[in-house]
């Protein structure tokens, strides 16, 4: 029951039937972007499994081979982590296809419109829940859609616009783009330890409580 009451006050960014009409306008615009972007993904893969030198990815952030293999590595890691925890083959893919929409689709919105944030109109976790009904997930499955909360959930500010406008930023400096994802990881590393640290700092000062 306190689940189901958390869902109802966080799976939209507005009223449910606007959340989901919003989250039908993501999976459409995802959808259309990588049926346009067909050709352009067709090159990647073709450079990275049979190693095409018509193609040519010395300008881009990464190499084609290392962006997709990072990518499948990544994605049967996080398989293998959500089974563990719990979750069924069908709570698997709508989980997952469900983040992949809200991953794109807001960094979309983000780089193009020009946005600091975006949340999307809908959040995995609901999505999963309410498509398959709570009562066919085993307690396990309901465990595991709570637990990766903590890495999943809002997304008002993740990594994936921020490399996009890296990316860009690039572009119009003229700069070389390996040693902006050079610089970008560094930053991430000094991000990451000056995070741990502040929160730290917060938890002993106005205390964790407050937060």
């Amino acid at each position: 029951y306190s689940m189901t009451r958390r869902w109802r006050s966080r799976d939209c960014s507005a009223s449910p039937p606007m959340g989901w009409q919003g989250f039908g306008g993501f999976i459409v615009l995802v959808g259309w972007g990588l049926w346009m972007a067909r050709d352009h993904l067709g090159d990647v893969f073709r450079k990275a499994f049979r190693g095409d030198p018509g193609v040519d990815d010395t300008g881009e952030l990464v190499s084609y081979r290392a962006a997709v293999w990072c990518a499948i590595i990544g994605f049967v890691y996080i398989v293998f982590f959500l089974s563990a925890t719990g979750m069924t083959p069908a709570m698997l893919a709508l989980f997952l296809f469900a983040v992949t929409v809200i991953y794109l689709g807001v960094t979309r919105i983000v780089i193009e419109g020009g946005l600091v944030f975006l949340r999307g109109p809908l959040i995995a976790q609901p999505f999963t829940a309410y498509t398959l009904g709570v009562s066919t997930m085993p307690p396990a499955g309901m465990a595991a859609l709570a637990v990766s909360y903590a890495w999943f959930c809002d997304i008002k500010s993740f990594f994936m616009p921020a490399i996009a406008h890296a990316a860009k930023l690039s572009d119009a400096l003229r700069l070389r783009r390996r040693a902006v994802v050079t610089a970008v990881c560094l930053a991430l590393v000094v991000a990451v330890i000056a995070s741990m640290c502040y929160t730290l700092g917060m938890g002993y000062s106005p205390g964790a409580y407050n937060y």
